[in-house]
């Protein structure tokens, strides 16, 4: 028998907000240097994108779809893996 807890973590972290931190690494040697300092933009869970569309366009097919917004640094990257009639692999 497994039993699941659930909790909200609130982290004082605002969508939208630029953050600025370092890190360092540990491994069995210990703590490495302090990185420079880097800078992010919190986002929030992206919305959900627009419909797909497909379509034949000669012999190539056309996918398009708008990406979703997250309140932050624009999304640059998305992935499409197509299933081939198998059903099981990816392209």
């Amino acid at each position: 028998m497994s039993l699941a807890l659930f909790a909200k973590i609130t982290t004082g972290v605002v969508k939208g907000r630029f953050y600025r931190f370092r890190y360092r690494c540990l491994n069995e040697v210990g703590f490495g240097e302090f990185s420079d300092i880097a800078y992010i933009m919190a986002a929030s869970k992206p919305t959900v994108p627009s419909v797909i569309t497909a379509r034949f366009s000669g012999s190539d097919i056309v996918v398009e779809w708008t990406m979703p917004y997250n309140s932050a640094s624009l999304i640059s990257l998305a992935e499409i893996k197509f299933l081939h009639s198998d059903g099981v692999t990816f392209s």
